[in-house]
């Protein structure tokens, strides 16, 4: 029989006593139910429309009554009670709202999702100017002179007034200020603490326009109301008095709280050049993420090491042994250990901005630390049960991310596993440490290491796919290789962050030491990422699949043996039923004929064609420069197709093929289409983005096929059949060379006709051809540019709908409102994604995603 020792964690490990198994389900108990009650107010409608002050009413009324109640009833009115405070928690933090939000007046004023409007507010700088550091494609960082442009810089503005026609009024909200001081400039000359009066064009958080994003609307309001504000240049901020001394305090403590923030950002920017270096070392010590070059977050993320590059428990605790050993260094401090840890993580926590992970793993090791100071037994699973009802309380809408997810999850699970138990999967006994020769720790760390990070992903293997819909079979090997070069710099970061607190010189002399790990880590990373197979790309997965293999995989660990029929039963059913799901989740039902999807990529175009099991991308692009990134990518899995094997390019407009190189990875891209255009334009550039595009596809074994009029693209059992340009066509504008493609399905219902950019010479070719125009959902050419050559052409096409993909420059052309009677006229900056399907009897329905 294997012996029930685990050698990831400590040999003593006591399992958990009656008291201690009970004060866990109660505290297990409490925060289901409390989470419960903030799910149903987050997501039910009829529950947010109750007022936190009913809800919080009838919770108090419930828990009287179970107070005078006895055992089981009395249990049970408890948690009902707890559900309603979590729901009346949830409510006031999410849905109530002063009436004089600056938010909730620009929602009101909003005629779309992209208007913005002029607003004149003064209130406090809460966080210093900062360089924006978007999310950038390839192509912008392959051709940075290109792309070239001034810093953008962000700060936050706690809002106290509005200037409106009838004088200033109080307001209440914060503010996001961008301002983009142009090429050379440095930051905004404001600081935190200071009272600013600033103009420029505001607009609230809105829904997400396009499927696959995340709304962050509760978010926003949950955290002070905010919104964005547009400075341009900052010409129109100016710093004033603090009218009051109420305002001047606010000022000062403002302040107070950023300027360590400040030196600490200063001192990881001087230490790190390198943007995978820069990124690493910010990610790990500050807490930012998701910004640079096409990111290495997206490289962490592909091979399961997301989790390792935003500050977590793991960094947190680093931080805190770090401290320990400083203090053993001046030697035994018994129980004021505990406090003096608990006091330097304070600090640290002051340092780095207050994000969401860095919130979340101070909050609970700070806990811990101070329970252990007290010298109480505790179970630290009900703590840490607690410490989860309590961050939900102050930030109810991290409920559902994977972020705190995976944070509590993962933690519970590891001191869960602790538990030494005989009727567990483990790995065979090793010697005590005491006795183990030297050269054997390493080997023997290797395995705990290992033996940990197995347990964690295998079991939150579900829940990755279930949010992103992708698994990293090299996540094991990736952790225990990255976590040493992880570990070492965070402790140099750590060494760089006091050295820029006592003398600026040392942190610069310590800067190149500093980036050696992380540029090392940052590599390995993109090595892992670049190995075939890395990541697996999966469909979208139900929730009962989620929870049922989060818990045969757990089973597995805690009940199950290497011989155990069960165990192998438990989890071959798991993978049965994922693989079940994935084969039946076709992405149009049996009386769909065809699918088009138009997102929301202002002026550009991307358009999803969807027939059977097969889908089809018509352009890829958008003045956005991650728009291959994230957003495509996520609404395809979103709509049902996370596999996208052929691309058709229209032309050589970056607006159509910006995020070609981001996208054809996570899609699977096999083949891309283009007309003789595309290719010229590489050709006369080799340098340019038409040749960089074509050649890194090329590298990546995407295969370029050229098609001109009569040529067919296969859909599945239909035929896109190209009908512009012909072979050898010079157009005297680019757009005129755009494909011109229609679709006739095989039963002879419904045409879809897609026209890319073509303008005048263009259409007057087609419309001279004569060829059969005709069709039932027609893209309108060129973004909807209101010419009258485009416009007879929607007359002689005379389509039922019309899709036109714009930002809100073309929301509302009056040049366009004869011909917009009796069709179905959707537009993507007003309606965000939109949809037209074609049914197996011909009919056609369309309208907004949202």
């Amino acid at each position: 029989m294997e012996p029930p020792i685990n050698p990831a964690l400590p040999a003593d490990a006591a399992a958990p006593s009656v008291q201690a198994r009970t004060a866990r389900a109660r505290a297990v108990a409490a925060f289901i139910a409390f989470a419960a009650g903030t799910l149903a107010l987050i997501k039910l409608p009829a529950a947010a429309g109750l007022g936190p002050g009913t809800l919080f009413a009838a919770a108090c009324t419930t828990a009287a009554v179970g107070l005078i109640l006895r055992q089981k009833p009395s249990a049970i009115a408890l948690l009902i009670a707890i559900t309603l405070l979590g729901g009346a928690n949830a409510a006031w933090r999410i849905n109530h709202r002063s009436p004089d939000s600056v938010a909730a007046q620009l929602e009101l004023a909003q005629t779309s999702p992209h208007t913005a409007v002029f607003v004149e507010i003064e209130g406090i700088v809460t966080r210093p100017p900062e360089r924006s550091r978007p999310t950038r494609g390839s192509l912008s960082t392959v051709l940075p002179d290109f792309f070239l442009r001034g810093d953008r810089f962000g700060y936050d503005l706690a809002v106290r007034l509005a200037h409106t026609r009838g004088g200033p009024q109080p307001a209440s909200g914060v503010a996001r200020v961008s301002v983009e001081p142009g090429p050379g400039a440095g930051p905004p000359a404001v600081n935190a603490g200071d009272r600013v009066r600033v103009r420029g064009f505001a607009r609230p958080v809105t829904a997400p326009s396009n499927p696959g994003q995340r709304d962050f609307r509760s978010a926003a309001r949950e955290r002070g109301d905010r919104f964005w504000l547009d400075t341009g240049n900052g010409a129109t901020t100016a710093v004033i008095d603090h009218p009051t001394a109420g305002s001047r305090a606010r000022g000062l403590v403002a302040a107070a709280l950023a300027w360590p923030r400040q030196r600490a950002s200063a001192a990881i920017d001087r230490a790190t050049d390198d943007d995978d270096a820069g990124e690493l070392v910010r990610g790990l010590i500050l807490g930012e993420r998701d910004y640079g070059a096409p990111g290495l977050g997206s490289a962490f993320q592909r091979i399961g090491l997301a989790h390792l590059l935003s500050v977590s428990g793991f960094h947190v605790a680093v931080m805190a042994f770090i401290a320990l050993l400083f203090i053993r260094a001046t030697g035994d401090r018994g129980p004021l250990e505990p406090l003096i840890v608990a006091a330097a993580i304070a600090v640290y926590m002051l340092v780095v901005p207050v994000r969401a992970p860095i919130l979340r793993a101070g909050f609970t090791v700070l806990v811990l630390l101070i329970f252990d100071a007290m010298g109480r037994r505790h179970d630290r699973l009900a703590l840490l049960a607690w410490i989860a009802v309590a961050v939900v309380a102050l930030r109810p809408t991290d409920l559902l991310t994977i972020g705190f997810q995976l944070s509590f999850g993962l933690v519970a699970w590891l001191l869960i596993i602790a538990e030494p138990r005989p009727d567990r999967l483990t790995l065979r006994a090793t010697e005590d440490s005491a006795t183990v020769a030297l050269w054997r720790l390493p080997l023997r760390w290797l395995r705990t290491a290992a033996f940990a990070a197995a347990a964690c992903w295998s079991v939150s293997i579900p829940l990755i796919i279930y949010h992103t819909g992708a698994v990293a079979p090299l996540a094991v090997v990736a952790t225990v290789l990255t976590v040493p070069l992880i570990v070492l710099t965070m402790w140099l970061g750590v060494a760089v962050l006091i050295a820029a607190a006592a003398a600026g010189p040392l942190a610069d002399a310590l800067a190149p030491v500093l980036a050696l790990p992380a540029g090392a880590c940052a590599a390995l990373v993109r090595a892992i990422d670049s190995l075939p197979l890395a990541t697996i790309r999966l469909p979208e997965v139900s929730l009962a699949w989620t929870i049922a293999a989060t818990a045969a995989a757990a089973y597995a660990w805690r009940r199950g043996r290497l011989r155990s029929l069960p165990m192998w039963a438990v989890l071959l059913g798991s993978a049965a039923w994922l693989a079940v799901e994935a084969r039946t989740a076709a992405p149009l039902d049996a009386d769909t004929e065809l699918r088009v999807t138009m997102l929301d990529v202002g002026n550009g175009t991307c358009i999803v064609l969807e027939r059977g099991r097969d889908a089809l991308l018509w352009d890829a692009g958008a003045f956005g420069e991650s728009v291959g990134v994230r957003t495509i990518p996520d609404a395809a899995r979103a709509i049902g197709a996370p596999r996208i094997r052929a691309a058709v390019i229209t032309h050589a407009n970056l607006d159509h093929f910006m995020g070609l190189l981001d996208l054809a990875r996570p899609l699977g891209l096999e083949t891309v289409i283009t007309g003789e255009s595309f290719a010229r334009a590489a050709d006369r550039d080799p340098a340019g983005p038409a040749a960089l595009t074509l050649a890194r596809l090329g590298r990546a074994g995407v295969e370029h096929r050229i098609v001109a009029a009569g040529d067919t693209i296969a859909l599945a059992d239909a035929e896109l059949r190209v009908l512009h340009p012909p072979a050898g066509f010079v157009p005297r504008a680019e757009n005129d060379a755009s494909l011109v493609a229609v679709l006739e399905p095989i039963a002879g219902g419904p045409r879809l006709l897609l026209t890319g950019d073509i303008q005048d010479e263009a259409i007057a070719r087609l419309l001279e051809s004569g060829i059969d125009l005709t069709a039932d959902i027609l893209e309108l050419p060129h973004h909807g540019s209101a010419r009258e050559s485009a416009a007879e052409l929607v007359r002689r096409v005379d389509p039922r709908v019309v899709l036109q993909s714009t930002g809100p420059s073309r929301l509302a052309d009056p040049r366009w409102d004869p011909l917009r009677a009796g069709r179905t006229w959707l537009v993507t900056a007003r309606d965000g994604a939109v949809r037209a399907e074609i049914a197996r009897d011909s009919t056609i329905t369309a309208g907004p995603i949202r």
